[in-house]
């Protein structure tokens, strides 16, 4: 699998992952559901959110430094994704 096509997933993972973790958050606020099942699925969503998160900095972290770099140097560069 070339790393397109894992950035593609981990982003639609993330996605999938907030999307859970907001909806959890909307009933756990107005107490629309029993809090011991919601709050285990929020959790959970939450963890894996978190782990793509660094899974997608981590693919990304050359382009991070490198846009880092041009931003606080007058040496401008084109910095590759």
């Amino acid at each position: 699998m070339n790393k397109t096509k894992i950035n593609f997933l981990i982003d639609v993972l993330l996605g999938i992952s907030f999307i859970v973790v907001a909806i959890t958050s909307i009933i756990l606020f107005f107490k629309l559901a029993p809090k011991y099942t919601i709050l285990q699925l929020h959790n959970i969503s939450g963890m894996i959110f978190i782990l793509l998160s660094l899974i997608h900095i981590g693919l990304h972290f050359n382009w991070f430094l490198c846009v880092t770099k041009s931003f606080f140097t007058s040496n401008k560069q084109e910095c590759k994704k």
